[in-house]
This record gives C-alpha cells, structure tokens and sequence, in this order.
C-alpha cells in the first residue's frame, strides 16, 4: 500500500480531431470540452470522442 491507501482517482477524458483546412483551434477546444462533459455524464473513467468536420473525410485531416 502506499502513502495514500484510501485515496481513489478516476478520469474522464474528452477528445477531439482537428482538422485546419475547416475549423480553428478555438472550435476543436470546445469540442473537446464537450466531449469532457459527456464522459462525465456517463460516469467514471470514461473517455468521449467528438469527430471533427473532416472525420469524415479522406484527406485533409490532421490529429493533432
């Protein structure tokens, strides 16, 4: 055990693709905290995605 034995963590995590030829950083941030937002609705260690508009594209689209 180590220093903290009763000490529990969890995450929820948002992600989001970015794509820089149809939006900014500003619009893949706040589709990242939307996406934050979900995960933690749906409950502990969660991890929500939002696609962003070139998801559904072949070319163009950057991860990061």
């Amino acid at each position: 055990k180590g220093k903290y034995p009763d000490v529990r963590i969890t995450v929820s995590i948002g992600v989001s693709t970015f794509c820089p030829d149809s939006e900014d950083e500003v619009k893949m941030v706040a589709r990242a905290d939307e996406a934050l937002y979900a995960a933690k609705e749906q409950g502990r260690n969660r991890v929500a995605f939002s696609p962003g508009p070139c998801h559904k594209m072949e070319e163009g689209c950057a991860s990061g």
